[in-house]
């Protein structure tokens, strides 16, 4: 997902939802929801958005 502010994000989801947020790179922040490999997790990342688009998420 992208943000125009993804350090606020990606400490708002780790709060909220206990998302995993690891060392960003690049502008991107990986995220995890379980280390358990086996379950069901989300693994993706939040990344800063471009200034045209300042709303919502992209897919």
């Amino acid at each position: 997902m992208n943000s125009q502010e993804p350090e606020k994000a990606s400490k708002f989801y780790a709060e909220v939802f206990g998302w995993k947020v690891h060392e960003p790179s690049w502008d991107y922040w990986p995220v995890t929801t379980d280390e358990n490999t086996e379950s069901n997790h989300l693994q993706g990342g939040i990344s800063k958005g471009p200034h045209d688009y300042p709303h919502g998420t992209r897919v």
